[in-house]
């Protein structure tokens, strides 16, 4: 997926009014289908975002439209410091997956954008299906334990890959 310049730059703005104008933002996406069992536990999602933001990370939080409902839970217990983004359109919300610098996300279709859009991701498995779904490993680390992956094994992935990709004095508090 090619994304323009002026998506680019306007999902930047969106970003900035979030609270994300300085330093690389590292986005977490919060879905996957319920149904198959895709969708890691939203206390899961707080606990990794809130470890990171504490770390340093510019964190994000990003929701789809099965989510939505969840956005108030999120900013209720996430705090100001961390935004809860919903973007309806699929194009503005790949400009903001591309303006991350690292995208954590469960095995689902912003998965799949996110590399589109070569963004360095972080893909959660809660199933071992990941060797055929998965993204390949030059666009994405799979995070996958038999049994379900735990908050700890994810954070130290995230970390790995925060200092790779963001460098500079924000990533050096992750070593």
């Amino acid at each position: 997926m090619i994304v323009s310049d002026d998506e680019k730059a306007d999902a930047r703005r969106r970003l900035a009014r979030a609270g994300l104008a300085e330093g690389p933002i590292l986005g977490i996406f919060t879905g996957g289908r319920v149904s198959r069992l895709k969708r890691w536990p939203p206390e899961n999602f707080i606990e990794l975002a809130a470890a990171l933001k504490a770390d340093g990370a510019n964190v994000a939080l990003f929701v789809g439209p099965e989510e939505k409902e969840l956005m108030g839970f999120f900013g209720q217990r996430l705090g100001s410091g961390v935004p809860v983004l919903f973007d309806p359109s699929v194009r503005g919300f790949a400009a903001m997956v591309a303006a991350c610098a690292l995208f954590v996300t469960g095995d689902s279709g912003p998965m799949h954008l996110a590399c589109a859009v070569r963004t360095p991701t972080v893909a959660i498995f809660q199933r071992p299906d990941h060797r055929h779904w998965g993204p390949p490993p030059e666009l994405a680390r799979i995070v996958y334990r038999d049994g379900g992956v735990d908050v700890r094994t994810v954070l130290d992935a995230a970390r790995e890959e925060w200092r790779r990709v963001a460098g500079g004095a924000k990533a050096e508090r992750f070593a």
